[in-house]
């Protein structure tokens, strides 16, 4: 946030976004790698409480990884608008934009929106006997599919519904 427009400091991130982004995926590796030995070996089971030194080196390894992927993330995020926006001064638009334009309306609409079909679908799956894994990849796609078509038909494309959700008013 205090180096936010900085661009020194953009820099940086769009520098060591590659070996951020290598760093938060083997750092997650490794945290549930320790995730492991502590479920084998800990009588707690919790890594999050676990006083051994896995326990601690599991919570030091996931806080690391985890600002790895946020330094990834702002770099390739920057890097990408960057680019975006030398295409667009040179005068052809990237294949992206218009989804990329539709995606940045839509994501708090989307936010809103995204808790109703998810308690909705779980209400009726939950009560399944099948695996856990199969009710969550029931609940997932449907209540993603459901969440666009709430957003796409009934927000979307009326002045009413787009000013209640805090979007501009269609040209």
């Amino acid at each position: 946030f205090i180096f936010a427009g900085d661009e020194r400091f953009e820099q940086v991130l769009v520098r060591h976004r590659l070996s951020a982004l290598i760093l938060g995926v083997n750092g997650f590796a490794l945290y549930f790698g320790l995730l492991g030995i502590i479920t084998a070996t800990s009588a707690t089971l919790n890594p999050f409480v676990d006083t051994t030194l896995a326990g601690y080196a599991s919570r030091l390894v996931k806080g690391l990884a985890a600002w790895f992927w946020v330094v990834a993330i702002l770099g390739w995020a920057i890097h990408r608008r960057q680019r975006a926006a030398q295409k667009a001064a040179a005068g052809r638009p990237g294949r992206w934009e218009g989804l990329l334009a539709y995606a940045r309306e839509a994501q708090l609409p989307f936010y809103v929106l995204h808790h109703l079909p998810i308690i909705v679908l779980a209400y009726f799956v939950i009560p399944w006997q099948v695996h856990p894994l199969v009710k969550f990849l029931a609940i997932c796609p449907a209540s993603y599919a459901a969440t666009f078509l709430l957003y796409d038909l009934g927000v979307r494309r009326t002045s009413v519904t787009r000013f209640l959700f805090g979007l501009r008013a269609r040209r």
